[in-house]
């Protein structure tokens, strides 16, 4: 895609440069945005996505719901819910494509944002949804494109798009 630069800044390159105030916002780009009860993260004190705190209260939820509550690790999963990963998946291949284990922190003390998710970094090409077979629930590491170097998240640090995760593949 096209790369329009202000000032320095690049509106789209996952990092704050030039005279952006934020990543990718503020500046020369779109203004950035402050945190509020329909961001899709938990922030502002919310107890969970969007709800609790200074949102509207948590609903009591059930396991389809799209919320972690109920008791729930993650949406819809764990607790009273099925598993949401595979804590005995071991990566038996360099490529880690079968690996659906509860690793959720990158290399760097990165913690994985949700596959479902498109805050703090967007993506289109990579979705539960275009890659049903590859287990992307919740945050945990996966390797849904076959990368080269294993199982792999995006992150949720805005200046870091992603990165590899520690599994234990074999080189």
């Amino acid at each position: 895609g096209v790369d329009c630069s202000f000032g320095g800044a690049k509106c789209h390159d996952g990092v704050q440069n030039g005279d952006e105030t934020g990543v990718d916002c503020g500046g020369g780009c779109s203004p950035c945005t402050t945190a509020t009860c329909s961001d899709e993260i938990i922030n502002q004190g919310e107890e969970g996505v969007d709800c609790g705190g200074p949102c509207p209260p948590c609903s009591p939820g059930n396991c389809s719901d799209g919320e972690i509550n109920n008791g729930e690790e993650d949406v819809d999963c764990g607790g009273p819910c099925a598993a949401c990963c595979n804590a005995s998946s071991v990566c038996s291949s360099r490529e880690g494509r079968e690996y659906t284990g509860c690793a959720n922190v990158g290399f760097g003390n990165l913690t994985c944002q949700r596959w479902d998710s498109h805050k703090v970094h967007s993506h289109v090409y990579v979705t539960p949804e275009l890659q049903p077979w590859a287990n992307l629930v919740g945050n945990y590491c996966r390797n849904p494109d076959e990368e080269m170097f294993g199982p792999w998240c995006y992150t949720t640090d805005p200046l870091v798009r992603w990165v590899y995760c520690d599994v234990g593949c074999p080189p």
